[in-house]
């Protein structure tokens, strides 16, 4: 049987709240959990695949964003 974390473990892995991972749960972007009774427990092993997918989506994401570069406003831009 693979390793299982904890909700607390986990969120001491990844240095965020609880209530970061709650929430991320309810929009259905965390890793698969599965509950024994009222207890929530992660596999160490989809846990490792969730966080190489989303690293890689956020590595995709970042080099699609084009960098924009702000040119200074003129002086009188803004003058009333």
């Amino acid at each position: 049987m693979n390793e299982l974390v904890t909700t607390e473990q986990r969120a001491a892995e990844e240095r965020r709240s609880l209530s970061a991972l709650y929430h991320e749960h309810h929009r259905g972007l965390g890793p698969p959990r599965h509950r024994v009774g009222r207890r929530t427990f992660y596999e160490r092993s989809e846990l490792e695949a969730w966080r190489q997918a989303r690293q890689k989506h956020l590595e995709h994401e970042n080099r699609q964003r084009p960098h924009i570069a702000f040119a200074p406003q003129h002086p009188d831009a803004f003058s009333f």
